[in-house]
């Protein structure tokens, strides 16, 4: 149900985190895009689309939207120097 793949979203967030972070250590930022990263990247199993990913400077913003606000979801990141 929706509430497994809100789940199942959640943690695919945590995975791309974490690729994030893997990248940042290596290359002392963090990557223009999704696909820059080494690691295959899930879709969004609530849209069947890719995760939305903005970088600006040191900061990412990884989203999740939905059509109610309540389903949606936001990460972001910020890289300490």
């Amino acid at each position: 149900g929706i509430l497994a793949a809100r789940v199942d979203r959640g943690l695919d967030m945590l995975r791309i985190a974490e690729a994030l972070r893997a990248y940042a250590a290596e290359k002392a930022a963090f990557p223009d895009k999704l696909d820059d990263l080494t690691l295959p990247v899930p879709l969004d199993v609530l849209t069947g689309k890719p995760f939305e990913y903005q970088r600006a400077g040191d900061t990412v913003t990884l989203t999740s939207p939905a059509k109610s606000p309540s389903y949606a979801a936001v990460l972001v990141l910020r890289l300490r120097r």
